[in-house]
């Protein structure tokens, strides 16, 4: 009597469930590289758009169609809270599309605080052109960009120094 060589039952059954949990695991990993590249297509058109934005205000700036900032204090020993009450933020929140989720766009623009420098009675030439810097620094626009993602928020955030050329 002649040997058949052929599976059984049982390796079969064990060879099916064995290539059903590899696909699984394949199209799982499928599934989060789809999730992890969504994420990155969001946060790449959020950076987008708040750059836009900011160009935006640059030009809106160099046209001088934002208001005009109070001069600055000649009194340096000016606090915080007197400061903020001197010169208050601007601040603006608007909805906007971030591709087909829902996101709020905050553009805030302070004046930078002055009254945290401390002179010294010997500057070097280094500090003092840092000096000067500071002191020609008109105004600080920050752009937040915030939008659900799944069950968690995220948020992006940009921020620029305008200077005022002397």
């Amino acid at each position: 009597m002649q040997k058949k060589s052929s599976f059984t039952l049982v390796e079969l059954m064990v060879a099916v469930s064995i290539f059903s949990i590899g696909i699984v695991m394949v199209l799982r990993s499928f599934l989060n590289s789809q999730d992890l590249l969504e994420a990155a297509q969001n946060k790449l058109a959020a950076i987008r758009m708040l750059d836009t934005k900011m160009s935006d205000l640059e030009e809106k700036m160099k046209e001088e169609v934002l208001p005009k900032d109070a001069p600055a204090p000649k009194d340096t020993s000016l606090t915080k809270e007197t400061a903020a009450q001197a010169e208050p933020p601007e601040e603006t929140e608007e909805a906007v599309m971030l591709g087909n989720r829902k996101a709020a766009l905050k553009t805030r623009i302070t004046f930078p605080d002055k009254s945290e420098e401390k002179e010294t009675e010997k500057i070097d030439q280094a500090a003092q052109e840092a000096k000067d810097k500071a002191d020609r620094i008109k105004k600080e626009i920050e752009l937040t960009l915030s939008w659900k993602e799944g069950a968690k928020d995220k948020d992006e955030v940009l921020a620029q120094y305008f200077e005022n050329k002397k």
